[in-house]
């Protein structure tokens, strides 16, 4: 590739006029400086922002013991799931985080702030504490079997692979109650315990 020197221009009353070229050698240094510094702009932007694409890319990291500290969507997706639905078959576990992600992409919000927005999911209300970290929950929610917490992250790591069979649920309730707000929402299925709905297009 050829490196072409770099004018310099000063402006007089008659316009521009060149001033002197910048050796080669000199351009060659600059222009890698810029490189440089355009790449490290590009990654840091991508931390401070991440994309709906590196989003999943942090929800494939390996979990294997649960914390009270959730630092991915995954480990926030997981732990969803664990609590509102771990007593269900596969298909309702895996239905449960479909409404999550079906959420998250209805409000254009981050999962995590999805599954802990107050009064959504009801075993979370109140609970988190959101920090420069992560999301902080009290220890005696974090699961305690480590089996059955690596089921659930097995399954909200499938979630953010299949295909959406909820049909776009963003609301749920058990069987045992008949909550005011489901004659407003359109109901799509039944999965084990739970009764699925969407918002009324």
């Amino acid at each position: 590739m050829k490196i072409l020197p770099i004018h310099r221009y000063k402006l007089t009353k008659d316009g521009f006029k060149l001033v002197r070229a910048c050796p080669r050698r000199i351009a060659l240094l600059l222009m890698l400086v810029f490189s440089i510094l355009f790449y490290a702009g590009v990654t840091f932007q991508d931390k401070l922002f991440p994309s709906k694409e590196n989003e999943t890319v942090i929800t494939k990291q390996e979990i294997v013991h649960p914390t009270s500290l959730l630092k991915t969507a995954k480990e926030c997706l997981a732990m969803t799931v664990f609590h509102e639905a771990r007593n269900q078959p596969e298909e309702g576990q895996l239905a449960v985080a479909m409404v999550v992600l079906n959420r998250a992409k209805e409000k254009h919000e981050p999962i995590c702030k999805v599954a802990f927005e107050p009064k959504q999911f009801s075993w979370a209300n109140d609970i988190a504490t959101v920090t420069k970290k992560g999301v902080e929950i009290p220890s005696e929610y974090v699961p305690k079997d480590d089996k059955v917490w690596k089921k659930t992250v097995n399954i909200a790591t499938a979630a953010f692979n299949t295909p959406d069979f909820t049909h776009g649920a963003t609301f749920y309730h058990t069987k045992a109650v008949k909550p005011y707000w489901r004659k407003k929402l359109e109901k799509v299925t039944v999965i084990g315990d739970h009764i699925f709905y969407r918002r009324i297009s």
